[in-house]
């Protein structure tokens, strides 16, 4: 199978950050938190600039999550609420703060600083 030529920003880390390569979902630089009175649902919304480009979902930490997607340029994660803390801590502290989503069924995320917190296959 032949490799893509990469261009642009991301030519020169091709081989040391193979996530960026793979889906270069891109730096998360605001974020609001919306917490439901009705239901009670907590979401983070994430921003690039003006543009929301994902949403934080945070569901009951014994109920089964919903798979992650993308649609339109726009990422959905699903995390337990226990999460949500240390989550809301991340997004407070650590910058620069990148989104990426790799697939329904697989690891989707956030991370921070200049490499991602794992290696593709």
């Amino acid at each position: 199978m032949a490799k893509k030529k990469v261009v642009g920003p991301l030519a020169d880390r091709t081989t040391r950050n193979p996530f960026r390569l793979l889906n270069p979902s891109g730096l998360v630089d605001a974020y609001s938190v919306i917490y439901s009175s009705r239901n009670g649902m907590r979401r983070i919304g994430l921003k690039r600039g003006a543009t929301y480009v994902g949403d934080l979902f945070f569901h009951a930490d014994d109920a089964a999550l919903p798979a992650d997607q993308l649609a339109d340029g726009h990422i959905v994660l699903n995390y337990r609420l226990r999460d949500f803390a240390n989550i809301l801590d991340l997004l407070r502290n650590e910058k620069p703060l990148y989104l990426w989503y790799h697939g329904a069924n697989s690891d989707n995320g956030l991370w921070s600083g200049d490499e991602p917190i794992g290696e593709a296959e």
